[in-house]
């Protein structure tokens, strides 16, 4: 269809018909005699119109070449239609007596014969080159051809559309795949910053144990040397005979040296010494030594439990005052 088409409007023009020219009715009949009679009676050519298209034919005339085998048609009309629908076909012959028609389809220029009395019966048909048709006569063509592609363009774009469909499909999958990953990710990042917080929350306290750990054993070492006999107890009185000489010096005790103030005591923030012991005045200092939180004592000469050792940071000595026999003692 698309190529008989494109073969009319290959073939249109715009030419003016003159009189002579205008077409007959003659091809109309449907029958072989009815055809040959109207189309050939009293003259040897002619045009005749068939749905809008123009046709040449010649009385008792075929053309050369000649197809080896004939169509049966019923009619001339028929047999030119026949040409005309056929794209390779240049030109039909159509014999009345049989009904037979001969399409030629050779690339060689149509040869009009006639040989009487053998060609009478006889028509050579062909379309009449170089005349626009009707509008209407091309409309049915076009319409088809239209449809065609329509029918054409949705049979392809159906194979397009369902695999289109098919990756929308696979998308909408993946991509809920991808919110339950996310999901899974954001719940495992929940618990790792949970125990993340709770190993710090642990290593706090365990930090804060050994801390506790080392004051209890330097306390434990302390008394230890203390009920051992390692520590000696001296008196208190004797001690004081250091001042004035010791204020404001530096006594170096197994190694850690300390700073001593006479007739000063150390003020602690929160009021109260951590505890006190009897000891006398080196091995009051050798004991603070040995405990981690000591930060500073005061050595009383004038009580027994001369020994008062302070664990608050921010422990200093306060101003002199010579009515209390006392030493204060920080460290370097």
């Amino acid at each position: 269809m698309k190529s008989n088409l494109l073969h009319t409007i290959a073939s249109l023009s715009l030419v003016t018909l003159s009189a002579a020219d205008s077409p007959t009715n003659c091809l109309l009949a449907s029958n072989s005699l009815g055809e040959y009679n109207a189309c050939c009676s009293g003259q040897v050519e002619g045009i005749s119109e068939i749905d809008g298209i123009q046709f040449e034919y010649f009385c008792d005339s075929w053309w050369d070449p000649q197809a080896p085998a004939p169509v049966n048609t019923a009619s001339a009309r028929e047999c030119a239609q026949l040409c005309y629908w056929d794209g390779a076909c240049t030109g039909s012959t159509w014999v009345s007596r049989n009904g037979h028609c001969y399409l030629t389809t050779s690339s060689e220029d149509l040869q009009k014969k006639s040989y009487p009395p053998y060609s009478e019966g006889y028509m050579a048909l062909r379309q009449r080159i170089g005349l626009s048709p009707p509008e209407s006569a091309c409309a049915p063509w076009i319409n088809a051809a239209v449809a065609n592609e329509t029918t054409e363009c949705a049979n392809r774009l159906k194979p397009i559309q369902d695999a289109r469909d098919v990756l929308e499909r696979e998308n909408q999958a993946y991509n809920t795949s991808l919110r339950h990953i996310q999901k899974e990710r954001d719940g495992l990042n929940e618990a790792n910053r949970n125990l993340s917080t709770a190993l710090s929350q642990l290593q706090r306290q365990t930090e804060v144990l050994n801390q506790t750990s080392q004051e209890l054993n330097g306390t434990n070492l302390f008394y230890k040397k203390l009920l051992d006999g390692e520590i000696g107890m001296t008196s208190n009185w004797r001690e004081w005979a250091r001042c004035p000489g010791a204020d404001g010096k530096e006594i170096t005790v197994q190694g850690v040296t300390y700073r001593q103030f006479c007739n000063q005591r150390l003020y602690s923030p929160n009021g109260f010494p951590r505890d006190n012991v009897i000891l006398g005045y080196e091995d009051c200092i050798a004991s603070c030594n040995d405990l981690p939180w000591c930060r500073g004592i005061n050595f009383w000469t004038k009580w027994t439990r001369a020994c008062f050792r302070f664990d608050y940071e921010g422990t200093y000595p306060l101003p002199k005052n010579f009515s209390e026999q006392v030493i204060a003692i920080t460290p370097v």
